[in-house]
């Protein structure tokens, strides 16, 4: 714990020392009386001040994760088995008050400062408490060990890359069977040559068309022209478009992390941690 002085403490030891001169100069008992009273008072406020501040605890609920230019949050709860008037902020950030009723747990919310991609720290969460009298200031430091990520911020104007095992080409389509003729069909898909030889009038059906055959494989290498962050802004675009669409995808990076495939919830999570951890 530290001790600042507040702008009161100044005026308050003169006008301290004024009393206690002149109660001396002139031996006046009343003005010895009133010179100790008020010290006891400060030092009494101080030593009071000293177990407020140890008495209140911390628990870290939730540090956000999010991506890079976003604003995130910590979500804190704090307990003091007195009412007590804090002052919180990580580091040396704007204080943020905040009232603790006694035994009662308070929630409080901190903006995190921003940071660049990565896994980070909040920092250390600043306690300040003032005495009655506005005379000083006691500060408690208190380090945070959660951890939070934050992602490349998605961008890119690259297509994803196709499924595996569809076929690359733009519309191609894959012949699958023949059907009956209904009302409406195309007379492009009519199988003319059956119908010349006498046989119904059917209709072709193809399929494929680039339909997904598999998981799309976001490689890293293929996007070798680009910086490392553009690299993993596309990629960061490319896991958010396959998990909109519903197609599974697999990550694979240039330093050797690897997702298999995979869709949902989980999977992106740890596709996003992996392209928060990979290296500069």
């Amino acid at each position: 714990m530290s001790m600042r002085p507040e702008p009161l403490a100044l005026p308050f030891a003169s006008l301290l020392i004024v009393l206690l001169f002149g109660a001396a100069q002139y031996a006046n008992n009343l003005g010895f009386f009133f010179g100790f009273w008020l010290a006891a008072i400060a030092g009494g406020g101080l030593i009071g001040l000293r177990t407020r501040l140890a008495a209140i605890t911390s628990r870290v609920i939730q540090a956000e994760s999010g991506f890079a230019g976003e604003r995130l949050h910590l979500h804190l709860e704090l307990t003091s088995p007195h009412a007590v008037q804090v002052q919180l902020s990580l580091d040396d950030a704007t204080p943020h008050p905040l009232t603790l009723p006694p035994t009662l747990a308070r929630p409080a919310t901190l903006e995190l400062p921003p940071r660049p991609r990565g896994t980070h720290t909040p920092g250390r969460l600043l306690l300040r408490l003032r005495d009655g009298l506005g005379l000083v200031r006691l500060e408690d430091t208190r380090p945070l060990g959660h951890r939070y990520w934050v992602y490349p911020a998605p961008h890119g104007e690259h297509p994803l890359p196709p499924p595996a095992g569809s076929d690359r080409r733009a519309g191609h389509e894959d012949f699958q069977t023949l059907r009956d003729y209904q009302p409406g069909d195309s007379p492009a898909r009519i199988h003319w040559p059956a119908l010349a030889r006498g046989g119904i009038l059917q209709t072709r059906q193809f399929g494929g068309g680039g339909a997904p055959r598999g998981a799309r494989m976001l490689d890293e290498s293929l996007l070798h022209a680009l910086p490392r962050e553009e690299r993993l802004s596309q990629l960061c675009a490319w896991l958010l478009e396959c998990e909109r669409r519903g197609e599974p995808y697999e990550l694979r990076l240039s330093h050797g992390a690897t997702l298999s495939a995979g869709l949902g919830a989980e999977q992106r999570l740890r596709g996003l941690r992996l392209l928060a951890e990979a290296p500069a």
